[in-house]
Order: structure tokens, then C-alpha cells, then sequence
């Protein structure tokens, strides 16, 4: 790994680890928010009872509890690079009564598995974030068995995801932040379609297909949307950290105002789109 992707990876595991509290706070919201993606990632790998299922970036469980319900001869590795994450991720499963799920921390860009370990591997909003996007999915296509399936899904276009780019918006309206390089980890990185699709194509995966989804994110309150997403979303924290209390009051403000004029009562309707990657390991 070289020096730059290196402390990339550094910073991200000290957010997360940070944040993960906050994931557990909100983990009912966000996790209502992104169920359909993991639904449909667990629809398209078809997970079988015998299978052993790994899921990279796995965060506070999802979608590895929905696998680890399906391979109940099975087994289900959650993987994620935070171990804060994956506390609470084990406490998820130890709740749920899921016996079949294992933890592991985890760097997706070297993965400690052996070659064609899983049957299925899954990723759900990881790609972004991972400093070296084609190494995580040459990794992913390396520890699938010949004729494992692979299924990964990003954040489509700003644009079409208001849920985050709006509050992004408004901070950099009072806070000057650089615009981030075309390969610089973030939300809407692999937004573009065939973007996703062209690294499984690369890494080698067959039979490679792309799919969008959309759906609304709904909040009680412009309050509520604020809370969520300045204590679980670690680049917005950071970046409020740094600004002086009456510029983020004021982003506050904005922020709170214009979520709630998505309807007409106050509460907050926000649209998303993803794009959904499945593709097959050849060789079997």
C-alpha cells in the first residue's frame, strides 16, 4: 500500500472507530433508510444454506444478518476496518440469536482470507470510501470461489442523493473546502454509472450486471436530519469541528430550513438513488 492510500486508511478507521456510537444511536433510522439495498444485494447473490458468505465494510451488521439468516448451514464473516463497528455489529447478531456470524477486522485492500474462500462476497456503500477502489475489488473477486457471486452498491450522482448532498452544499456555501480530487474517497465517488460495474469488469468478474435503485429518506424533523447526519457522517464532523460556533449555528439554521421545506408539515422527505454491481467469479 503506498504512503497516501496508507494514512487514508489510517484517518478512516480513527473516524469510524470514533463514530461508532453515534452508528448505534441512529442504527434503527439508518439502517430502515438503507434496508432495500441490502435487500436487494441478498436477492441477487441468492445466498444458500451451506454457503459461507463474506461481507466486506459490513459496519453495524447489515447486510451480513439478513445472509447469516439465509446460510443457515452456513457461515458469515463481517468484515470492516473500525473495530468500533464491528462491537456493535456483534451485539446486533448476539441479540438477533445469529450463532453462524463471525467478525473480523478487516482492510478490504488485503483481505485475510485465503484464495476462493466465500461462496458470496457483499459490500454495501463501502466502494466509496476504499483509498484503492480496484485493489478492494480485485481482493473481493480474490477470496470468491470459482462460480462465487460478488454484489457491491455505491451512491449514485449527488444530484440524485439531496439526503447528502444538500447538507454538503450548505457547509461549503460558509466553509471553504477544496474540491476533492476525481479519486479522493467520498459519498458520490462512484456515482456515475458503469463506474462500479467497469472495477468488477477489471477485476476480473463475468456476467457483470448494474442496476439502479431509488427510494426516500424520512425524518420526524429538520432537527432530526441535522443530529443524524453531523454525529454519524465522521467528514461532516470533522468539518464542523474546525468552524467557530456562529458559523455552524448558521449552517444549522439553513440546514434545518431547508429540509423541512420537502413537505408541507415539517418533517423531511429526502430521495436516493444506488447502483447495485453483481457479477460471477469464472472458473467453476
Amino acid at each position: 500500500m503506498n504512503p497516501e492510500h496508507q494514512q487514508i486508511r489510517d484517518q478512516q478507521k480513527e473516524a469510524w472507530d470514533k463514530t461508532s456510537p453515534s452508528w448505534k444511536k441512529w442504527d434503527d433510522i439508518t439502517m430502515a433508510f438503507i434496508q432495500p439495498v441490502g435487500e436487494a444485494i441478498v436477492t441477487r447473490v441468492a445466498v444458500q444454506p451451506t454457503d459461507r458468505v463474506l461481507d466486506v465494510a459490513g459496519g453495524t451488521g447489515q447486510p451480513g444478518m439478513m445472509e447469516a439468516m439465509l446460510a443457515t448451514e452456513g457461515e458469515v464473516v463481517v468484515a470492516d476496518l473500525s473495530e468500533g463497528m464491528l462491537g456493535v455489529a456483534r451485539e446486533h447478531a448476539e441479540a438477533a440469536g445469529l450463532a453462524n456470524m463471525s467478525f473480523q477486522q478487516a482492510d478490504a485492500g488485503a483481505l485475510p482470507f485465503e484464495d476462493g474462500a466465500f461462496d458470496v462476497v457483499t459490500c454495501r456503500f463501502g466502494h466509496m470510501f476504499f483509498p484503492d477502489v480496484a485493489r478492494a475489488t480485485a481482493e473481493m473477486a480474490r477470496v470468491a470461489k470459482p462460480g462465487g457471486r460478488v454484489c457491491a452498491a455505491v451512491w449514485g450522482m449527488p444530484e440524485d442523493n439531496p439526503w447528502g448532498a444538500m447538507i454538503m452544499g450548505t457547509i461549503r456555501e460558509h466553509i471553504e473546502m477544496p474540491p476533492p480530487g476525481p479519486d479522493a474517497p467520498g459519498l458520490f465517488r462512484l456515482g456515475q454509472q458503469g463506474l462500479l460495474a467497469k472495477q468488477f469488469v477489471d477485476a476480473g468478474l463475468e456476467e457483470v450486471t448494474e442496476e439502479t435503485l431509488e427510494g426516500v429518506n424520512t425524518f420526524e424533523s429538520g432537527e432530526q436530519y441535522w443530529s443524524m447526519m453531523t454525529e454519524v457522517a465522521a467528514p461532516i464532523a470533522a468539518v464542523l469541528a474546525a468552524a467557530d460556533d456562529d458559523t455552524v449555528q448558521a449552517i444549522r439554521r439553513e440546514v434545518i430550513a431547508r429540509a423541512e421545506g420537502t413537505t408541507n408539515d415539517g418533517s423531511v422527505v429526502l430521495p436516493w438513488k444506488a447502483i447495485v454491481v453483481h457479477g460471477i467469479k469464472p472458473g467453476a
